[in-house]
């Protein structure tokens, strides 16, 4: 008797082990979801290139958003959607949408021909 409820004791730890352990390493890790960082790092890369043009800083100069987003056009991929803001302390995000991933980066120019210019662009960047 006393050999058949040691068998019985095996058993249940054996099975139990194995539950357990099944339970615990049944999920398969997540893949990590690298989109909003190569989509942040993109969209900073090109207001880089755009400075170290010598545009950007004519762009921030004059307040020309509307010429800054023509050339962004150019530069970034066609699915990428964006929207850029030229301002001095704080940006509205009025045409950013709420409903998507977005993500931002800013850039700042500190000085343009010897004149402060104290502007920061920012630039909010999402796929479709």
């Amino acid at each position: 008797m006393r050999g058949f409820i040691y068998t019985l004791e095996v058993l249940i730890a054996i099975s139990l082990i194995a539950v357990s352990s099944s339970l615990l390493f049944s999920r398969v890790p997540e893949k990590p979801d690298f989109v909003p960082a190569l989509l942040k790092e993109r969209a900073f890369e090109v207001l880089d290139n755009l400075y170290n043009s010598g545009v950007l800083g004519i762009y921030a100069a004059n307040n020309s958003e509307p010429s800054l987003e023509q050339s962004l056009l150019s530069l970034l991929p066609p699915n990428y959607l964006f929207e850029t803001e030229i301002c001095a302390e704080s940006c509205d995000t009025l045409n950013v949408p709420g409903n998507r991933s977005v993500v931002s980066a800013d850039y700042y120019i500190g000085s343009y021909r010897g004149s402060y210019v104290g502007k920061r662009v920012k630039i909010w960047a999402w796929t479709e």
